[in-house]
């Protein structure tokens, strides 16, 4: 007996939909994680590297406020206010102001990369799991080539903040996860929780300018001149350390 016609294009269309419906969470997540307050515990792990992280995160006004203090290790905290970056470390005595290569704690892309997102990876709706008291909508992003990781991401269902990252090896293995224990989302959050409480005594104090992706380097700088297909040079630094 063959399969109708009807039956044929729901089977082709079922995984589209899917997907479809796997890019609009990730649509709410990257709106999510610039415009959402809150604040949290999270731990990071990476190969042996584990550590927690108090989270306060705001966004009032059109701008975008970030502190994240290390709860383990040595003390120290970073501080964004949009794009700026400035971390503060008691054991290095030093405060950098810039930090370049350094981010939000939750994945961010610009809008224009979702145009693209589906040539390079499957998306996938994973089911559902609870986490820090949540319920959370799994997302795969599984790399079509070798080039590039793959993720798992469990999104908020309310908020559509990924309450939990992880970053997958070549056999789904987790190479890095970043988890919240603890997430609440206040209406705001009051100024004093973005001021550092580490104080700025006896601190050596740096300045790094970030370098656009088209600006000259000095001639000995290597550069990248091939690329596997898809990539670009997003951004370089070049930086001048103390001593």
């Amino acid at each position: 007996m063959r399969p109708s016609l009807a039956l044929l294009v729901a089977g082709l269309l079922l995984p589209l939909a899917a997907e479809a419906s796997a890019l609009e969470w990730l649509r709410r997540m990257n709106e999510a994680v610039r415009t959402t307050t809150y604040e949290g515990v999270a731990v990071y792990r990476s190969g042996d590297q584990l550590e927690t992280l108090r989270v306060y995160h705001r966004f009032a006004d059109g701008h975008e406020q970030e502190r994240m203090i290390s709860l383990s290790g040595d003390p120290r905290e970073v501080r964004r206010s949009d794009d700026q970056i400035t971390c503060v470390s008691s054991a290095h005595k030093t405060v950098v102001v810039n930090q370049p290569g350094l981010k939000g704690l939750l994945p961010n892309l610009p809008r224009a990369a979702f145009e693209k997102l589906a040539e390079r990876y499957e998306l996938e709706e994973v089911g559902l799991a609870r986490i820090a008291g949540k319920m959370c909508q799994g997302i795969e992003i599984r790399a079509r080539d070798a080039f590039r990781y793959s993720y798992r991401i469990w999104l908020d269902q309310q908020t559509a903040l990924p309450l939990s990252v992880n970053l997958l090896g070549e056999q789904d293995e987790i190479l890095e996860q970043l988890v919240y224990t603890q997430i609440n989302f206040p209406d705001a959050l009051p100024d004093d929780v973005f001021e550092s409480s580490l104080g700025a005594d006896g601190l050596a104090e740096f300045h790094a300018a970030p370098q656009a992706a088209g600006d000259r380097l000095p001639a000995d700088e290597w550069e990248v001149v091939k690329m596997p297909e898809g990539f670009r040079l997003a951004t370089r630094d070049h930086q001048q350390l103390p001593g």
